[in-house]
């Protein structure tokens, strides 16, 4: 077992998410849509800040919706 398992659905390459897709593709067409419009609200907003901590908030911000976030990074 790899230390990466945890991260998966059991017996599946598909990273474990909010939405409880388990369909590769499935998962690849929400995860897109909704990083395209998260994108579209952070440009819309303004941003400006590229340091560690600006790349985790877009970071955040982008895929917020679809995986859950430790509350640190690591």
């Amino acid at each position: 077992m790899s230390r990466y398992d945890v991260y998966l659905y059991e017996n599946s390459k598909v990273l474990k998410n909010l939405l409880n897709i388990k369909d590769e593709s499935a998962l690849d067409l929400a995860e897109a849509e909704l990083s395209r419009a998260n994108m579209m609200i952070l440009y819309e907003n303004g941003f400006c800040d590229f340091s560690t901590n600006g790349i985790c908030f877009i970071h955040k911000k982008l895929f917020g919706d679809i995986y859950e976030w430790p509350a640190n990074s690591e």
